[in-house]
């Protein structure tokens, strides 16, 4: 898997070149690397959540009973 380091956050500059970009068999997910392991394991999957569910509904509840 290619790797490209963005070091600065707001350069909104596609960071690969246009053959690249063009390329159908390329898919570039543009997430950071901590979401890497999960995409090599799983794969690529389509609407997929980057997080899961419970820990959402955990945080909700937890949330609600501050009031």
């Amino acid at each position: 898997m290619r790797e490209i380091i963005i070091n600065d956050p707001n350069d909104v500059v596609y960071p690969l070149s246009k053959d690249v970009y063009e390329d159908l068999k390329i898919l570039y997910h543009g997430t950071s690397n901590s979401y890497m392991e999960r995409i090599e394991k799983k794969g690529w999957c389509k609407n997929d959540q980057p997080h899961d569910m419970k820990d959402i509904k955990y945080i909700c509840e937890v949330f609600e009973s501050l009031d």
